[in-house]
């Protein structure tokens, strides 16, 4: 994956951490510290994407759309197999830390489940 530093800040490479994946889903926690996509490239990832920002801003482009997605810790944004986005900014000053949970299939609600907690848990429903 091609990045680029913005003024001024160490040339490295975000951190790239595989957390979990199998044949339907890859979770990764990517962790930069004012490393962007360069301008123009929208990397080709054919997958169903959810991000969501742990720490710091992150600012994320999609191809085609004028308005750019800024997103801050406790933010999450969706990206389908067909979009191609890239990372407009991640803050200069501390790291910007997200997960960005790749899958396959299609998006809709997972069965119904009693989970850890036991019967008296309370799920909230996300966006959709």
């Amino acid at each position: 994956m091609a990045f680029r530093s913005l003024a001024g800040f160490a040339h490295r490479p975000p951190i790239i951490e595989t957390l979990f994946e199998n044949t339907h889903i890859k979770i990764d926690r990517i962790t930069a510290r004012g490393q962007i996509t360069p301008p123009g490239e929208f990397p080709a990832e054919p997958s169903n994407e959810f991000i969501h920002v742990l720490k710091g801003n992150l600012v994320l482009e999609y191809e085609g759309e004028k308005e750019k997605v800024n997103l801050k810790a406790g933010n999450h944004a969706l990206k389908g197999p067909k979009q191609r986005t890239r990372a407009d900014f991640t803050a200069p000053k501390e790291d910007t830390v997200w997960l960005k949970v790749s899958y396959k299939g299609q998006s809709g609600r997972y069965p119904e489940f009693t989970g850890a907690v036991g019967p008296e848990e309370i799920h909230k429903k996300g966006r959709k």
